[in-house]
């Protein structure tokens, strides 16, 4: 699960005839102000992670996925990272309660070892911080 704080257990997901896109997702209890997010993968990895999209929605409280209103968080040009762990930063803070990693359409693998989420703030406990969260108590949906 990439939302456990442990890099040694990760999350694939292969693409299938019926995926146009991989991607995963979270959705948090509230809304919040979204503004970094750190990506753990492994080595063999990080050549998916080029032209990868980050958004930041809102799903309200009835759950229907049509109601998102997401907006692009970050967009990944063709470079690769260069580490197994990365930072994004969103062009501007995001005020949502869904976060989704989304690879393109030509990528075919979507492996994650850890996701964490910070918008200036510890998300659970709402008590200022420099440092990011790892949503551990959250679960991540394919």
């Amino acid at each position: 699960m990439a939302t456990d704080g442990n890099t040694n257990t990760c999350s694939r997901q292969g693409k299938s005839s019926t995926t146009k896109n991989l991607s995963w997702s979270i959705r948090l209890p509230f809304n919040e102000s979204i503004n970094e997010i750190q990506i753990t993968t492994n080595t063999w990895s990080l050549v998916y992670f080029k032209n990868f999209e980050v958004f930041v929605g809102y799903i309200s409280i009835s759950g229907n996925d049509d109601d998102v209103n997401k907006q692009t968080c970050f967009r990944q040009g063709h470079d690769i990272p260069k580490t197994t762990t990365f930072t994004i930063l969103c062009d501007k803070p995001i005020i949502g309660n869904d976060v989704k990693i989304e690879l393109e359409e030509s990528q075919n693998v979507l492996n994650l070892c850890d996701v964490r989420i910070n918008g200036g703030i510890f998300i659970m406990y709402y008590t200022f911080s420099n440092h990011s969260l790892s949503l551990t108590n959250l679960v991540g949906k394919w």
